[in-house]
């Protein structure tokens, strides 16, 4: 392969099996640069990725850290059974939160939401307030309840809209093969 410079673009001669660039002749091949829309999908889907890796340790850290939230939240005089309840219910919450982080997950490497960008929007935030929210909770040691109200927005409605997508693309993939 050789590379030579021709009116401002770069052209490489390669192999027969490729097709020419008919203005420039038989052996010469213009590099095209990226269209702006796939920058932006390319930007979308690690920004998402990111997102929802710190959505997903926020998360663990708060399951880990979910004492103190439930002692702010009791009275002076609680006892065992008090903190051992409410610890169950935080675990259910974050446990849920899980799944739902889990279940995008799927959604997400398995290519069944990557190139959507609306949908890689929706996700793109509901990762970053979710996982910054429950990041404030563990900071300012707020009340455990808050945590039933981030699932529900912020893994619940992302969650929806991936199961969807991967149930359509199901469908999809059964009409095909009948």
């Amino acid at each position: 392969r050789r590379a030579n410079r021709r009116g401002g673009r770069l052209f490489f001669s390669l192999p027969a099996f490729a097709s020419p660039s008919p203005s420039r002749g038989p052996h010469a091949f213009a590099l095209a640069p990226a269209s702006s829309e796939m920058h932006r999908s390319v930007t979308l889907t690690a920004l998402r990725f990111v997102a929802m890796i710190g959505h997903l340790f926020s998360t663990i850290l708060f399951t880990l850290s979910r004492r103190d939230n439930v002692i702010v939240a009791l009275k002076f005089d609680y006892t065992q059974a008090d903190i051992g309840w409410r610890e169950r219910e935080v675990s259910t919450a974050c446990a849920l939160i899980l799944t739902c982080l889990g279940i995008q997950a799927i959604a997400f490497f398995g290519g069944y939401s990557l190139f959507s960008a609306p949908l890689t929007l929706l996700n793109l935030t509901c990762h970053i307030v979710g996982g910054a929210l429950i990041s404030l909770l563990i900071l300012t040691k707020a009340h455990y309840a808050w945590i039933w109200y981030i699932f529900a927005v912020f893994s619940c409605i992302p969650t929806f809209f991936d199961v969807s997508k991967i149930l359509s693309a199901c469908l999809r993939s059964g009409e095909r093969s009948q």
